[in-house]
């Protein structure tokens, strides 16, 4: 993040605050202005900040001569959704056939989380999650569950507690329908 681009959406911030008819002079509204420059920044990144941290990650990836699976279940990421920049929280769960690669397991956390950070439909974020996990580890056989609460069904329009699932199967998730059964049974049974 750059001190300019961090300025520049402060200053907005303030402005669109202002419009609204917020009193920046009481107390509850003190730093907020630069508390939500922070929310956005976060979850706004650009091109190059997302690509260089899925770099940092991929240094994280060691030689194995492990061939099967290796699965990663409940985990909790949070993102925005495009269309009314609200938060999503996504559950995932993520598996992967060993090729010569495998990745230290806290980057697996760290890929999706890095992905949901800027405003993607959830199709889309789960295509990325799949195409990143292939790319970085060399493998076409990779499976990507997300499950989203979207505060934007849940606070305006339908008022639902209804989650969305969407998945991503490919190489031998795909053609192989024991491992795709493997693959669930494992995420199932959290």
């Amino acid at each position: 993040m750059t001190t300019v681009r961090y300025s520049q959406v402060l200053n907005k911030v303030i402005e669109m605050m202002e419009v609204l008819g917020i009193d920046l002079s009481d107390p509850n509204f003190k730093d907020t202005p630069k508390r939500y420059t922070t929310f956005l920044i976060h979850y706004f990144p650009t091109d190059e900040e997302i690509e260089d941290l899925l770099q940092e990650y991929a240094s994280a990836i060691f030689p194995t001569n492990y061939e099967g699976m290796v699965a990663y279940s409940n985990g909790l990421v949070h993102g925005i959704c495009p269309h009314h920049i609200l938060i999503v929280n996504y559950n995932f769960d993520l598996a992967y056939i060993a090729k010569d690669k495998a990745i230290g397991v806290s980057k697996l956390h760290r890929i999706v989380e890095t992905l949901a950070r800027r405003p993607v439909l959830q199709e889309d974020l789960t295509v990325h999650i799949a195409d990143t996990m292939q790319r970085l580890l060399g493998t076409e056989n990779v499976a990507v569950k997300l499950t989203g609460s979207h505060s934007c069904m849940r606070v305006r329009g339908v008022k639902s507690n209804g989650k969305i699932h969407t998945v991503v199967i490919r190489g031998k998730f795909f053609s192989v329908p024991e491992v795709r059964q493997e693959f669930y049974s494992l995420v199932e049974n959290k």
